[in-house]
Order: C-alpha cells, then structure tokens, then sequence
C-alpha cells in the first residue's frame, strides 16, 4: 500500500513538471497492480466458511464425512461443510453461522450442513442446511439481501 502511494505521489510529481511519458508509464504499470489485486480479490470470493456450536446441553454428536462414528460435540467447536450434527432424547443443540443466523436442533434431530460460503469481496454469506430429522427452530439474522440462509426440510 505505501509503494503504491508513492508511485501516485512520483506519478503527480511527473505529470506537473510535464514528463507525459514517465507519467503514462506509471499509469500502465499501477494499472496492471490494480488488475493483478483484482483477480486475486475475485479467486478468493467464494471461501468455505464455519459455523460453531453455541451452546450444547448434553451430549450432542457430529459426523464428518469422511467417518463413519459419531462423535461428542463440545461448546465452541468448529462445523465445517459435510459435517453432521445430531441431538439425543432430552438434549438439544444451537449453531451459530458467521451472519448470526442461528439454528436449534431440538431433541432427536440430526441436520447436514450441505453448504456454507462466504464472499469476501461482496461481505455475503451463504449457508444451506439439510434437515434429516426432527424439530428445529431457525432464527435468520442476515443484515444484507445478498446473504442467503436455506434450510431444506
């Protein structure tokens, strides 16, 4: 950031002592940068983004999938795409995704997190949700119309 100040700051000093030259060659070469920071700022807008578990009461288990076993859920933990999550009798589950949509799994539920993005470039977010079984109780808090929340039932 501070080169490309400078090279602003020498671009002006160019163009007001008259060397049109060195001025558009300035203005091609930060041009190319402005491109080069573009492309990278579009390759990195649609990231795999995370959820976490709130708040857990009992144990609640989660399945990647890749595995084959459940296993026990803590406050805090990470859920990434794929991941399973499931409740027992009497215990329940809230997930908090990064637009603070919220999703509680009531007792003898089992949800897919199916799809979870996030748009950098655009601050969106992106999230999709399959539930397999049981009750749950969705409370969306986008900020925005682009952030997009789905729950399949």
């Amino acid at each position: 950031m501070l080169t490309q100040l400078r090279q602003e700051i020498e671009a002006i000093k160019k163009r007001k002592s008259g060397d049109w030259s060195a001025c558009t060659a300035l203005a091609r070469e930060s041009a190319k940068k402005a491109e080069k920071a573009f492309k990278i700022s579009k390759e990195n807008q649609d990231l795999p983004a995370e959820a976490v578990v709130e708040y857990c009461y009992g144990q609640v288990h989660r399945r990647k999938p890749a595995e084959s076993l459940w296993k026990d859920v803590s406050r805090y933990d990470i859920l990434m795409e794929g991941d399973r999550i499931r409740t027992l009798s009497q215990l329940f589950a809230e997930i908090l995704f990064r637009d603070d949509s919220r999703l509680q799994l009531k007792e003898n539920a089992q949800a897919l997190i199916q799809k979870m993005r996030s748009n950098l470039l655009e601050d969106t977010q992106k999230a999709s949700v399959s539930l397999v079984e049981g009750d749950v109780l969705a409370l969306l808090a986008s900020r925005k119309k682009a952030d997009r929340f789905q729950l399949n039932i």
